[in-house]
């Protein structure tokens, strides 16, 4: 049996675990490795996930490019022009907010931000950020490349039952 072949060992199940990533099959060692580099945005991952699929699903690292950029991609040209979904954009938000545990692509921006502010909260429901990402969009266009602290600000205002007290 060869090294890719081998059942993923309980390191690597955890790992995806705390990525959130529950497996509904047995998984090789390299399929959780696999897993394991997507769920963390590394470029190597992304490109090794793009020739096995046709269409690859963007992770929270393209997420948070295009929001920190303003959809421009990282680049600031449209060539790698991301825009998230709805749903994506949300996510992205809500995972700033949950413990480093149940984050599920804990990516070094959304730790960071879960550092700076997110910890600062309880988890709030996609309806509380997606009325947050809606106010602020009309808002101020730009306010996530320019004031991404501007969510948490207008988190605590209009819903002051998630701020956590210590």
């Amino acid at each position: 049996m060869d090294f890719i072949d081998e059942p993923a060992t309980w390191k690597q199940l955890r790992d995806l675990n705390r990525c959130g990533y529950q497996p509904d099959r047995r998984l090789t060692k390299d399929e959780a490795s696999r897993l394991i580099s997507k769920f963390r945005g590394e470029p190597a991952a992304e490109r090794a996930a793009e020739k096995a699929q046709a269409r690859p699903t963007p992770n929270a690292r393209q997420v948070f490019l295009s929001v920190a950029t303003g959809g421009e991609g990282h680049n600031g040209g449209t060539s790698e022009q991301y825009v998230p979904s709805k749903d994506e954009r949300q996510e992205f938000w809500l995972s700033t907010c949950r413990g480093t545990t149940r984050i599920p692509c804990a990516t070094r921006q959304v730790l960071e931000l879960y550092r700076k502010h997110g910890c600062l909260f309880c988890e709030p429901t996609p309806k509380q950020v997606q009325d947050i990402l809606d106010a602020l969009d009309c808002a101020m266009p730009r306010w996530e490349k320019e004031h991404p602290e501007l969510f948490y600000q207008a988190l605590k205002l209009n819903f002051p039952e998630l701020v956590r007290h210590h």
